[in-house]
């Protein structure tokens, strides 16, 4: 059994180069970049 800390969020995020998305890098790794440090806080 896994003892989890109820005080803990796990986030996963999958990120992609490909296809249509390849135009959108900056500014996806942007976006994450802020969500992750809005979720620090």
């Amino acid at each position: 059994m896994i003892n989890m800390d109820a005080n803990l969020t796990e986030i996963i995020f999958l990120m992609d180069r490909s296809g249509p998305m390849a135009d959108l890098e900056d500014d996806t790794i942007g976006g994450f970049n802020a969500f992750i440090d809005k979720q620090k806080r």
